[in-house]
């Protein structure tokens, strides 16, 4: 059953809570917490960031017709409310209603691990995680229809710290680390059949005082990331190596970018996170487009499809780096201009993804699924404790750390 609030201007406070407790879980919903979990969900109110308004109803979507202003007078763009949204957070920000008392799917288990298994990522065959098996991390797959766990390098074959974003691109999985006390980001692969891990292109991004990887994308003929701390906020190195390059190396609204968010790239286009502002470069190198200029904090997670950029701004700079916070996770047209709210998202314990339809995560309520067009998430899988997920053409793949679960989207 769906349910569709509509506030008059102003009174987004007084109701907060009642709104909240539609669309959180029930046991957030009651809890000591829930107004916390509730102002997680906007933008933060500041003076910088942008508009919201509501559209004229849609016969056919039967979407909104509230409208309330969250933001300042002289806010550079506006944030509309797509199908099913209500002014319902306490700042004016839209928020989806929902009741939410569908009994979901068990989830199988594909393996458990004793080394560990989290960061993952799959190729429709197998699915990828990073381990503890070896000194600085280690990484080990899993088929999709079961088995047991292969690690794809056994000895120690490199000094990085760790492993902070995964992806995987044939023959190779591909990830970020740095080294020498974190003075430098580098990119690594492994055959996905395994081997020995190489460095790929020379891929060292230093700093004066340290280098943080962020957030990883392939797009079959280069890798992508975001860092914090080097000379540029992206990279690019060619996957068949060859000289690693600095698409961002420019200036954006607020100066010299150095705290990369998330990212995510098209045929022309990287689109990424950094220093409040979600902002576009060309593959090759150029001009950085400010797209949204005034969020509260970078955006961790970046998607894009063929008409929007997808982003959710964190309600706070001290999670983990490269970790999503709990928000609204808005879209903008590729080329700028007014954002929309998709979905709000109460709590969140796992990475974000993006398909050709459909918005993917983990909250309190269990693994969620709700459409980009806008409205009620689905639940494909109920709690669990996992915090990284991965998504083929037909399934969904989440971890804990130790077990991997697989439900249908």
């Amino acid at each position: 059953m769906r349910t569709t609030l509509r506030l008059p201007g102003g009174s987004a406070s007084a109701v907060a809570a009642l709104v909240y407790m539609a669309c959180a879980p029930p046991e957030a919903a009651g809890g000591p917490d829930a107004s916390t979990q509730l102002d997680a969900t906007t933008d933060g109110g500041s003076d910088e960031t942008a508009d919201v308004t509501q559209p004229e109803a849609n016969a056919e979507s039967g979407g909104p017709d509230a409208a309330s202003d969250g933001g300042s007078s002289d806010s550079p763009t506006d944030a509309t409310a797509l199908d099913g949204m209500t002014d319902a957070a306490p700042d004016g920000m839209p928020m989806l209603v929902c009741d939410s008392g569908a009994v979901p799917p068990e989830a199988s288990v594909l393996a458990i691990s004793d080394a560990g298994l989290g960061g993952i990522v799959t190729d429709g065959t197998n699915v990828y995680g990073a381990t503890n098996q070896v000194p600085g991390g280690g990484i080990a797959s899993v088929a999709i229809d079961g088995g047991g766990i292969t690690n794809l390098f056994p000895t120690p074959a490199y000094a990085g710290s760790g492993v902070w974003s995964l992806a995987v691109n044939a023959p190779n999985v591909y990830w970020l680390s740095n080294v020498a006390l974190a003075l430098y980001c580098t990119l690594w692969a492994v055959p996905i059949e395994g081997g020995y891990a190489t460095q790929v292109g020379g891929s060292n991004f230093g700093a004066t005082d340290h280098c943080i990887p962020i957030s990883l994308a392939i797009d079959g003929t280069y890798a992508y990331w975001t860092m914090e701390g080097a000379q540029s906020v992206v990279a690019r190195c060619p996957l068949d190596g060859g000289t690693c390059t600095a698409p961002a190396a420019g200036t954006a609204t607020g100066g010299n970018l150095n705290y990369g968010g998330g990212i995510a790239v098209n045929s022309t286009t990287v689109y990424f996170g950094a220093d409040g502002t979600l902002n576009s470069v060309p593959l090759d190198g150029g001009t950085v487009t400010t797209l949204v200029p005034g969020l509260p904090t970078t955006p961790r997670w970046v998607g894009v499809d063929s008409m929007y950029v997808y982003y959710l701004p964190s309600s706070s700079e001290t999670v983990p780096y490269g970790t999503p916070s709990p928000g609204p996770v808005m879209r903008v047209p590729l080329d700028g201009g007014t954002s929309e709210l998709v979905v709000s998202i109460p709590t969140l314990q796992s990475n974000v993804l993006i398909d050709a339809t459909s918005l993917y995560w983990i909250d309190a309520a269990g693994v969620q699924k709700a459409p980009l067009a806008g409205g009620c998430p689905t639940l494909l899988a109920g709690p669990t404790a996992a915090n990284s997920i991965a998504i083929d053409a037909t399934n969904i793949y989440f971890t804990d750390g130790t077990t991997l679960y697989q439900a249908a989207k």
